[in-house]
């Protein structure tokens, strides 16, 4: 059986990026098509595998503790984390981790003491469970990806807002046992992570960077942490919404700001500094 295509698209505004939260708590960043990201990084620079090829390298072939972590979950089907059964799974995940113990033909597979590990976007519950019943694989990870495996926190920017608004980008799966930011090698460090001190990966769900940093994007207006409001990417200070959608947007309840709030503009403008 051949898989199914999944091989995201490269286009160069399809970025990850790195931060530490304010307990030095490392998280990989998916830019996707629309998602903002921090001035100090340019869309195309990097990708999350580049990471994951930096921790496998400095850690060799020694089993992994995170990734025998979850292994030893209590169901080899898990959702965000969380054992399910098949039945309780997502019939068109977005993506999902598998484990086999032999090599799939695939990009973004890693081979590990454990196993190896594989990628798959959109790939139907149906084709995976039938893969899992035949003995071919024997985890399956729903809304889950590589770096988490290792120990990163993993946020993508969410499907809802893609190619019409920079949204906040979502949390996937919480690692087990989380990388730190001095754990990482030196590879690594050549990026000079971002610093979130007012956040939490551990417990916050989705993260707006606009909100706190200066930032580009390919899109005009942003979505803020409350995915309610609605503002102008800096340094425009007006919403390019025709009357029709500004209507729409109304209707379903966000809020547009247009100009910023003062305080925050004051705020924002001198971190540009």
């Amino acid at each position: 059986m051949s898989d199914p295509a999944d091989y995201p698209a490269a286009h160069s505004m399809d970025t990850d990026w790195f931060a530490v939260d304010a307990y030095g708590r490392v998280g990989i960043f998916d830019s996707g098509e629309a998602g903002a990201m921090p001035s100090q990084y340019k869309f195309g620079q990097t990708g999350a595998f580049e990471f994951v090829e930096a921790v496998l390298k400095q850690r060799g072939t020694s089993p992994n503790p995170c990734v025998q972590a979850w292994m030893e979950k209590t169901s080899p089907i898990l959702l965000r984390g969380e054992p399910i059964t098949w039945k309780d799974a997502p019939s068109h995940p977005n993506r999902a981790v598998v484990r086999s113990n032999a090599s799939f033909s695939h990009w973004g597979s890693i081979k590990l003491a454990e196993g190896y590990f594989t990628t798959l976007r959109r790939c139907p519950k149906s084709h995976l469970r039938e893969r899992f019943e035949k003995g071919e694989v024997t985890h399956v990870w729903f809304d889950f990806d590589l770096p988490t495996l290792l120990g990163f926190f993993m946020f993508i920017h969410g499907d809802s807002w893609e190619n019409w608004i920079s949204g906040p980008y979502e949390g996937l799966a919480r690692p087990t046992l989380p990388l730190l930011v001095n754990q990482l090698p030196p590879e690594m460090r050549l990026h000079a992570p971002v610093e979130f001190a007012a956040n939490d990966f551990m417990t916050d769900d989705s993260i707006q960077p606009i909100d706190t940093l200066p930032c580009a994007s390919h899109q005009r207006e942003y979505v803020a942490t409350d995915k309610k409001t609605i503002r102008p990417i800096p340094p425009r200070k007006e919403l390019g919404f025709d009357k029709e959608l500004r209507e729409s947007l109304l209707a379903n309840g966000y809020i547009l700001e247009e100009p910023p709030d003062p305080e925050y503009w004051k705020t924002y403008s001198e971190k540009q500094k």
